[in-house]
């Protein structure tokens, strides 16, 4: 497989369309995911990859039965078969894409980068979520940790108190 003038190993983030360095991989025959075991991201490759796939083409997904992973295998209006007892014991799954719109190459990458965009605008927003919230415990822990260094603070002031605790 490593010789084969037919796989191409591409290194990086999965959702990052940047590691095709401009080459984007159409009419992939195979796609195989073996990546982080959880339904989102299946679902965010899923969303980018399908629009590189051949218009029929082989999906295979290792460890479906992991985590909510099988979520997506069981959803897609594909035909599919649980290889899990013939391959893997934590879940195989092969699904036969067949492409149902017909559409052009630059369709298709514009589908793929905007399904991307999407993937990485929800990242941005989690991140952005979690920063505010360790913010507002730092700042509510700072302000803890003040009023009790100050006990008159802390214990003449129960409106600071009810805020805080």
């Amino acid at each position: 497989m490593f010789t084969s003038g037919r796989v191409n190993f591409i290194f990086g983030d999965v959702c990052d369309l940047s590691i095709f360095d401009n080459q984007y991989p159409f009419n992939t025959e195979l796609l195989f995911t073996d990546t982080i075991h959880y339904d989102y991201q299946l679902r965010n490759e899923f969303s980018i990859y399908q629009h590189f796939l051949a218009d029929s083409a082989l999906i295979a997904i290792d460890d479906i039965n992991l985590n909510d992973k099988r979520k997506l295998f069981d959803e897609l209006p594909f035909p599919k078969w649980d290889l899990t007892e013939l391959c893997h014991v934590s879940g195989w799954g092969l699904v036969l894409f067949e492409r149902t719109q017909d559409s052009d190459e630059q369709e298709r990458l514009l589908k793929a980068f905007q399904a991307s965009a999407k993937m990485w605008c929800q990242s941005c927003q989690a991140l952005q979520r979690r920063a505010e919230k360790t913010v507002v415990r730092s700042i509510r822990n700072q302000t803890r940790t003040f009023l009790h260094r100050h006990p008159a603070l802390y214990n003449g002031s129960l409106a600071l108190r009810g805020l805080w605790y």
